[in-house]
């Protein structure tokens, strides 16, 4: 969601990104439902910000009880916690990136 958002501020086109995006190793099936949205208006996943940040929560008291410490997980539970509360957290994941857009230079 972060790169069509970033794709918005740069002013390239968000097919334009996925085309270059997906060419390569960084193509997933969580790119392909964040791309039907970001470029097609598609809702493709059914999955609400608050879930995605609740999950992400449990993942990081998972690492916390097994003594380690998630650096990747840190940035994806701070970006779904900023999102939902402030308002977003009905929205689904492949949303987001119309809140990133909006909030890229805050």
């Amino acid at each position: 969601a972060e790169a069509f958002a970033m794709a918005d501020l740069a002013e390239i086109d968000r097919q334009t990104l996925y085309s270059v995006m997906s060419a390569g190793p960084l193509r997933s099936g969580m790119m392909d439902f964040v791309r039907n949205y970001a470029v097609d208006g598609q809702v493709n996943l059914a999955f609400s910000i608050e879930n995605a940040a609740k999950d992400v929560t449990y993942y990081r008291e998972m690492v916390a009880s097994l003594g380690g410490h998630s650096r990747m997980s840190g940035a994806t539970h701070a970006t779904l916690v900023e999102a939902r509360d402030a308002g977003a957290a009905a929205k689904m994941v492949p949303e987001l990136t119309d809140y990133l857009s909006q909030n890229i230079k805050d």
